[in-house]
């Protein structure tokens, strides 16, 4: 039997220090491992990242990882409080975005746009400008689906691009090199940005003609349905967005049924007991029906034969732009607005947000609150008589005065 032989001689033994981390491996450690469990920590990493340097793709890492984090937290109370934590310390993000995205990749720039959207801030012009350049800089080895996440964000972001940029895009996706090779569900996102853009601008566009007229021929409805038929939140975005976008261009949803459920929110249930105050005026009520849209509006109005149709918009219609920290309406909301508008001609719709509904109640009793209200929609149904055609509206609180109507 063989002896072991013993090292005694300390000569030969080799001793390894423990690693120590920088600031910036600790916290990008912290943020891999990020879950709910690790939340308490999550104000005491983001004063830190000011002072850290951090890579471009870390920025991007860091925003999705506190949004997924956050979305876990069971209680509305404290999930509230820390969105409204990091959202009232972006600003420490504002260079550090720009920096960013200038020397992004499409993919990590996609993510630093994607964890903005997630939190619900509109980055600055600034920011997105240099999205745009640095994609059309990547579009000789960009991906399709890095393009159509690209185009996607600007939509749902109201950010249109400049010509020369969709031009740009325009000549890189139909080129036959990618024409043909584009997956439906990418087809799907492009197809719907076109829309939302033109919705956005208020008038034909050359982008969104070459994409419905070059590119959206070669993709047939069938076949994308049987695809995306799964029921999966994934699979009814695609098929509800291609649906709008067929709805836009040609104003026959051209079969595809959306599959939604009904949530009513307490704001709505709150509306839906203020307006029972109506019957007192005696306005005519429609149930709402948008039948072109397949839904119900949440409120219908029928003044002097002219009918209303007012939805209630929570917060997660709005985005914070970071220029001015003001809270302005997301893509999708406007193009929902815009196209519902272009189904119905003759109809008016008026959105009421959240904040200045519940402003108002606050400061006015229920009879003024809905005097004001009675005012303002016989107001548009004057103006839709007068200009021969619906119109769509915002209402708006401040303080100290009565509510009044925004062109939308």
């Amino acid at each position: 039997m063989p002896k072991l032989r013993l090292f005694n001689d300390v000569a030969q033994l080799r001793y390894i220090p423990p690693k120590i981390q920088t600031p910036e491996e600790q916290t990008m450690a912290f943020f891999r491992g990020l879950n709910v469990n690790g939340l308490h920590k999550l104000t005491k990493y983001w004063r830190q990242l000011p002072e850290l340097a951090l890579n471009p793709s870390d920025h991007s890492y860091v925003l999705l990882q506190t949004n997924k984090a956050i979305r876990q937290v069971h209680s509305d109370e404290m999930r509230d409080a820390l969105q409204s934590y990091v959202i009232e310390n972006f600003e420490m993000w504002s260079d550090n975005l720009a920096t960013s995205m200038r020397y992004n990749s499409v993919v990590h720039g996609n993510q630093s746009l994607s964890g903005c959207m997630e939190i619900r801030i509109k980055p600055s012009e600034e920011v997105l400008y240099i999205a745009e350049e640095k994609l059309v800089d990547h579009l000789h080895d960009a991906r399709p689906d890095n393009i159509a996440v690209r185009l996607s964000l600007f939509a749902r972001m109201a950010h249109v691009p400049q010509d020369e940029t969709l031009e740009n895009i325009a000549n890189t996706i139909l080129h036959p090199r990618m024409r043909t090779n584009i997956p439906p569900g990418e087809f799907v996102t492009i197809y719907w940005a076109a829309a939302v853009f033109e919705a956005l601008l208020g008038q034909r566009m050359e982008f969104a003609d070459a994409v419905y007229e070059k590119l959206q021929p070669l993709y047939k409805r069938d076949a994308i349905r049987r695809r995306f038929n799964d029921g999966s939140p994934n699979s009814l975005a695609i098929t509800g967005r291609m649906r709008n976008a067929d709805l836009w261009f040609t104003g026959d949803d051209q079969g595809t049924i959306n599959k939604t459920t009904n949530q009513v929110s307490p704001f709505e249930n709150d509306t839906k007991e203020f307006f029972k105050i109506f019957n007192t005026y005696q306005l005519g009520r429609s149930g709402g029906d948008l039948p072109l849209l397949r839904k119900k509006s949440d409120h219908g109005f029928i003044v002097k034969g002219h009918h209303i149709h007012l939805e209630n918009d929570g917060m997660t219609h709005f985005l914070i732009r970071q220029d001015d920290r003001f809270h302005v309406y997301d893509g999708e909301t406007l193009f929902m607005t815009a196209l519902a508008q272009k189904l119905y001609p003759k109809t008016s719709f008026i959105r009421l947000p959240i904040e200045d509904f519940y402003a108002a109640v606050d400061e006015h009793d229920p009879q003024h609150m809905a005097y004001m209200l009675y005012n303002l929609l016989h107001t548009v149904a004057r103006s839709a008589r007068h200009e021969g055609h619906g119109g769509t509206y915002v209402l708006s609180h401040q303080p100290g005065s009565d509510m009044y109507l925004n062109p939308l």
